[in-house]
């Protein structure tokens, strides 16, 4: 009986010394790298949803901006559910890590092909000054 106690609160502890949040040290590197990612992708999608809410010619434009503020929504969850329970930058977090920055990414690339999508609907002297003004925004927002 003694033994199987033992076994278990051996199992116990390193289970416990095992996972992700355990060490409680986070990379500030790491940290500002992520949040600079995150920002940048924030601010693109921003555009794109802006310029999303403002074409109404196009009846698929509304859901375009639901399928791109969902894309950021899950990247948003997974990143602070994470960033919640101290798995994104500490010791033996590269796989959740490089999960947040592809959610971002990929939110991002979902939102550029929404407006895509939405512009190629336009005729041509529509289209022209939507691209302008978003090629202007996002590089001001770089």
């Amino acid at each position: 009986m003694k033994s199987a106690l033992i076994v278990a609160v051996a199992l116990s502890v390193n289970l416990i010394a095992a996972s992700p949040g355990s060490s409680g040290v986070i990379d500030p590197e790491c940290m500002k790298s992520l949040e600079a990612a995150s920002t940048q992708a924030r601010k693109r999608i921003a555009v794109y949803q802006g310029e999303l809410k403002g074409i109404k010619d196009v009846p698929t434009a509304g859901s375009a901006v639901s399928i791109c503020g969902s894309a950021l929504a899950r990247a948003e969850q997974y990143y602070k559910k994470g960033k919640a329970g101290d798995s994104i930058c500490t010791v033996g977090s590269a796989y959740v890590d490089g999960q947040v920055l592809h959610l971002f990414k990929n939110a991002t690339i979902t939102c550029r092909s929404e407006i895509t999508t939405v512009l190629d609907r336009l005729p041509p002297d529509q289209q022209a000054p939507i691209a302008e003004r978003i090629r202007q925004k996002e590089a001001e927002a770089r």
